[in-house]
């Protein structure tokens, strides 16, 4: 039967730093059946099952599981809790987990000899340490990089592989711009749709108010778009496999910036054998621009890219991004004659409200779940 084996020895020799012990023996080997079953030795251990497992005496366990995926208690069939434990920031558990083996993550806590490691299949982690103990596999491709780091030791704009990506970003920010804040809901909203809950979260405006005057030139958001592209284009690319995806969701000023990074990316995607460029491009799904800023100064990219804009956005609705899908269930034209009618009563106040209410992120919330439910193939993998 195939079946996949740790081995566990111990020195049965004087330790000396730095050497490999003389002689050793085998103390256990636990073996993983693709059934399931987990036997150490020549003992069964376990039978795992979605959600728990049974133990040796056939009696179900069940794991519950944090918001995060960590495996915190563990109770019987009868609802009695067998044990329960924390976690600090990099995984290591709050008390020795003892036989238990699925930990930090869902992933299997090697414990045997005092390792104390996480098996994250691609690599090894040591909590203590918050680091890993083995290269990335893909370290031959950036030598100028440690092989022990992780996202090219920068986990705030890279990501490592795992599942989709969903890439996020915003418009003109007082502060909260390359985060989750700015999005205010609508990134687990689009999160939650696609099934997925990995993300990208990148700074479109050339950093908010601070980059006035210069971020109100679109060409200049393009051109920061293209050098960020450059920069991290090949990291990205490199953390998927050939089962993820890749969805760009824009807010005003992120538009621009988004055609600068998607033009660096198909620059970059030339440069590979042409089997492995279509492999990448099929898996570039799609580009929602909510409200783009100044869209007549910029053209869709080879992605398909949607526009959603309401009537009265004067910051948004100023004509049409060459090439890009205007859907009338998301987007709604211009009402000039109303505008004109609002602002000549209201003045300033009016022009308040159009921001807030209709340009702001919040206000498409219901067009992107109408989306999704009209395009269901935007959650398939």
């Amino acid at each position: 039967m195939n079946r996949l084996s740790t081995a566990f020895y111990e020195a049965v020799t004087p330790v000396v730093a730095g050497k490999i012990p003389s002689r050793s023996r085998l103390v256990a080997t636990r073996y993983y059946y693709g059934d399931g079953t987990v036997c150490r030795s020549d003992s069964v251990v376990m039978t795992r099952f979605g959600g728990g497992y049974f133990d040796a005496s056939g009696r179900a366990h069940y794991e519950l599981a944090d918001y995060q995926g960590n495996i915190t208690t563990v109770i019987d069939s009868d609802g009695n809790i067998v044990s329960h434990t924390g976690f600090y920031p990099y995984g290591q558990p709050w008390r020795r987990p003892g036989e238990r083996q699925w930990l930090y993550g869902g992933k299997e806590w090697l414990g045997a000899d005092g390792r104390d490691e996480y098996d994250f299949h691609a690599r090894r982690q040591y909590p203590h340490l918050a680091m890993f103990t083995t290269p990335d596999p893909k370290s031959e491709s950036f030598y100028n990089c440690s092989p022990y780091i992780y996202c090219n030791g920068d986990p705030i704009n890279a990501i490592d592989k795992d599942g989709k990506l969903t890439i996020f970003i915003n418009g003109m920010h007082f502060g909260d711009g390359g985060s989750e804040e700015y999005w205010n809901g609508v990134d687990k909203l689009v999160m939650r749709l696609n099934k997925d809950y990995h993300a990208l979260y990148i700074d479109g405006s050339l950093n908010g108010k601070n980059g006035l005057p210069d971020n109100l030139s679109a060409d200049m958001r393009y051109k920061a778009g293209k050098q960020y592209g450059e920069k991290y284009i090949k990291t990205i690319i490199s953390s998927l496999d050939s089962k993820e995806f890749i969805r760009i969701i824009t807010h005003s000023m992120g538009a621009a910036f988004a055609k600068g990074f998607i033009d660096a990316l198909y620059h970059y995607l030339y440069t590979l054998p042409l089997l492995e460029r279509v492999q990448i491009q099929n898996r570039l799904k799609v580009e929602i621009d909510l409200a783009p800023f100044q869209p007549k100064e910029q053209s869709a990219s080879c992605i398909p890219t949607y526009v959603f804009q309401k009537k009265f956005d004067w910051l948004a609705n100023t004509g049409k991004m060459e090439g890009a899908i205007y859907d009338p269930r998301y987007t709604e034209d211009i009402d000039a004659k109303a505008f004109n009618k609002g602002y000549e009563t209201m003045k300033i106040f009016f022009l308040i409200y159009c921001v807030i209410r209709q340009h702001g992120i919040v206000n498409f919330y219901s067009t992107i779940e109408e989306y999704y439910r009209d395009h269901p193939e935007s959650k398939e993998e």
